[in-house]
């Protein structure tokens, strides 16, 4: 074979292979024009769905400021007309005070203190001043 012959197998050749390519690069081409389009349209559809979480969140905001208001108005003290009854009284600890040197004065049972004031946790010393409930008798 010649080297002209070798030249115009070489350029046809590539050319075949420059076809080759390009076929399946107009190919790959068209398949990303078609996930464009998906994507567009889920664009779209995501964007819709976006406008409705808005309004139904603007709703939702709407409403919780409604609870909130009717929730303060409800927290507001109300007049108590009469005398008021209420099964327990607040005694404040003495310098010293143990629960069961309260418990003792105040006629009741350690026991009932410590159900009462579930924040003193166990401890036996108190703290003077520190506001104890203990069963009204």
């Amino acid at each position: 074979m010649s080297n002209l012959q070798r030249t115009w197998a070489l350029v046809v050749t590539a050319v075949i292979f420059s076809v080759a390519v390009t076929s399946m690069v107009v190919s790959h081409i068209g398949g990303l024009e078609l996930l464009v389009d998906e994507l567009n349209q889920e664009n779209v559809s995501l964007s819709e769905r976006h406008k409705t979480f808005e309004a139904e969140n603007s709703d939702l905001k709407v409403r919780l400021t409604k609870l909130e208001d009717e929730i303060s108005s409800l927290q507001q003290p109300q007049a108590v007309e009469g005398p008021a009854s209420f099964p327990v009284s607040r005694v404040l600890a003495r310098r010293d005070d143990t629960v069961a040197m309260l418990a003792k004065r105040e006629n009741t049972t350690v026991e009932i203190i410590y159900q009462l004031n579930a924040w003193l946790d166990g401890r036996e010393n108190l703290l003077p001043g520190q506001a104890i409930w203990i069963p009204n008798r």
